[in-house]
């Protein structure tokens, strides 16, 4: 059976030429999703007890209502003291709203690369153009760093124009699993997972047993750094040992609190993503 030390906490906000820092020593709770496909990763957050003045300047930055057409980011990072931090979650700010009294609750809600969905685009290749360099561009649109791990193919006479968001749809559309993760673009293979697999098990941190679904499994973990989008596990479980083999993620979930009792990933995996196709398959 795994052990867990203290867990740690940090959550930056980031909006003008400002950076904000919140630690765990705030009642802070956050839950969300990143796909490994086309989806937006969402998270949404809640900090308790601020000062009067952090909470009426946060409102007043990150709120929608700011007409100051600047881009506010979040950036949820946790770990645990031995391991250190790691970046759980990063996205643009859509909303932030406080509680009815008498508590004094801070909510802020994020989706992932929700600043370029009012951006519009125009890119076009008139040659015969490496799909390597049609994702280096989007990675360099978006602002984001790029992870090609894909089989590099020639596509002739590639065109898009709409939402700079949507073009990662666009390239998906060709066969390719695209997605973006915590600032990296990454494009892949559907049928191979990235790197080696992460065992997943109760020594590991599995909670409970893992549950069978429609595309594979769904396992509750103890928050686990190691397991990532698009990533390879071994799962191993004693109690349900027909689900035991080697899956590739294609969603994952977190649920976390700097006070309470969750501190769980979620993840969502199959063991072959390539026979599902790009219209049924979540994570294709």
């Amino acid at each position: 059976m795994a052990t867990f030390d203290s867990r740690i906490f940090k959550v930056v906000f980031t909006y003008e030429d400002t950076q904000l820092t919140l630690d765990g020593g705030l009642t802070i709770t956050a839950s969300g999703m990143k796909y490994a496909n086309a989806l937006q990763n969402e998270c949404q957050l809640t900090v308790s007890n601020l000062k009067k003045d952090t909470r009426d300047r946060l409102m007043t930055q990150l709120t929608p209502y700011n007409y100051d057409q600047k881009r506010k980011g979040i950036e949820v990072y946790a770990g645990r003291e031995s391991t250190g931090l790691y970046l759980l979650y990063k996205g643009d700010i859509t909303q932030c709203y406080p509680s009815q009294p008498p508590d004094i609750v801070l909510h802020i809600r994020s989706m992932a690369l929700a600043w370029y969905k009012l951006n519009y685009v125009a890119q076009s290749y008139n040659v015969t153009t490496p799909l390597s360099k049609v994702v280096n561009g989007i990675g360099q649109t978006l602002g984001l760093s790029v992870k090609f791990l894909a089989t590099d193919k020639n596509i002739s006479n590639y065109s898009y124009s709409g939402c700079a968001a949507k073009e990662i749809n666009h390239v998906a559309g060709m066969g390719f699993q695209v997605y973006e993760d915590n600032g990296v673009l990454v494009c892949k293979d559907r049928s191979k997972g990235i790197g080696d697999a992460i065992e997943v098990s109760q020594e590991t941190g599995m909670v409970g047993i893992p549950e069978l679904t429609e595309y594979g499994v769904k396992i509750k973990t103890m928050l686990n750094p190691n397991v990532s989008l698009g990533g390879k596990i071994n799962l191993i479980s004693n109690m349900n040992p027909l689900l035991n083999g080697e899956y590739t993620t294609y969603q994952i979930g977190f649920e976390i609190a700097s006070r309470d009792t969750p501190f769980y990933s979620l993840i969502f995996a199959s063991k072959y993503p390539i026979l599902y196709g790009i219209a049924n398959m979540p994570g294709a």
